[in-house]
């Protein structure tokens, strides 16, 4: 039985998709923001927009193999990826550019999904607690894997 994938490298994989989706004009963390970003300005002067992803690890995908008991190898896996811009706009053209390059990209012998309920229903929100003021959007994404 091969070993399960492992967590920190589909997501290396898929950190390294968004930065080749949205060049210099979006900043891409990994389940953290540094509290210095509002002080990296655009070509405009404004926050460079950003996106985050906040990972999950994952579960073992819920079948019975011929011996008995789920598969450990094979993950499935949601993660979300967090939109972040100074306006509404803005947040939707940098989910613009990632949408298509996520959207059924291969990853190892999976495939990556959005989850279309969540990102059919999501709506822009914006956190005025932080100074200027951020507008953001989650989307829901998955994909189910058992090697990279």
């Amino acid at each position: 039985m091969s070993m399960p994938v492992r967590s920190a490298d589909l997501y290396t994989h898929i950190d390294t998709i968004l930065r080749a989706a949205v060049g210099t004009r979006a900043i891409v963390y990994l389940g953290h923001v540094p509290d210095s970003h509002p002080t990296i300005p655009d070509s405009n002067g404004l926050p460079r927009p950003y996106l985050v992803v906040w990972p999950s690890p994952g579960t073992a995908i819920d079948d019975e193999p011929v011996a008995g008991g789920p598969d450990l190898t094979g993950q499935h896996v949601r993660f979300t990826i967090t939109a972040v811009a100074h306006d509404p706009t803005t947040v939707l053209r940098v989910l613009d550019d990632i949408r298509p390059q996520l959207t059924g990209c291969p990853v190892g012998d999976g495939i990556i999904r959005p989850d279309v309920e969540q990102q059919n229903s999501v709506r822009p929100l914006v956190d005025p607690d932080i100074r200027p003021a951020r507008h953001y959007m989650p989307t829901d994404w998955w994909t189910q894997i058992t090697r990279l």
